[in-house]
């Protein structure tokens, strides 16, 4: 019996080695949801649960509104211009630094597909120091809602093709 588990054990120590041995530079993601590819839209959803890439504000578990990637937010009296004032000194996982643009470039390709926003009266989104502007034709209350959903993540540039679709997963989470 000894020598039957010390064969195992050598057995199960060779696989370990040969497992590490091909290891590579290659993050591997396992999580028990479907990931149907780096397209924010569709996937989106898994990269934001799983600390991957961030929104500009979250929701607590009692649906607290809470600051993301934005410190905080504020709106015009009038209600039809937000500001999102965003973090300091954040950066996207390959290095790039996440500045008003960066953020501004999320936003536009991300309003340029299918979801909430669509519906929203937005006449505008601006990049300023330090913050996002948003220009509505009418009020609404719940904006700042909104940008906590998983398809308003914010991904560094070359998280996009030339046609702004997903072509990899490159967020700020920690």
């Amino acid at each position: 019996m000894t020598k039957f588990l010390l064969n195992i054990g050598t057995a199960l120590a060779v696989l370990a080695a040969a497992s590490v041995a091909a290891a590579n530079d290659t993050l591997d993601v396992v999580a028990q949801f479907e990931i149907q590819g780096p397209e924010p839209s569709t996937s989106g959803y898994i990269f934001t649960r799983m600390g991957i890439a961030e929104t500009l504000v979250n929701a607590d578990a009692n649906g607290t509104l809470t600051p993301g990637l934005a410190t905080g937010w504020q709106a015009s009296k009038d209600g039809l211009t937000w500001t999102f004032t965003l973090r300091d000194d954040v950066t996207f996982h390959d290095g790039t630094a996440m500045t008003t643009e960066t953020v501004l470039n999320a936003l536009e390709i991300a309003r340029g597909k299918p979801g909430p926003l669509d519906d929203l009266p937005i006449t505008g989104v601006s990049a300023e120091d330090g913050a996002i502007t948003i220009s509505l034709s009418e009020p609404v209350g719940a904006l700042p809602a909104y940008l906590a959903y998983f398809r308003y993540q914010i991904l560094a540039p070359d998280s996009y093709g030339p046609d702004g679709a997903g072509v990899a997963v490159i967020g700020t989470g920690r």
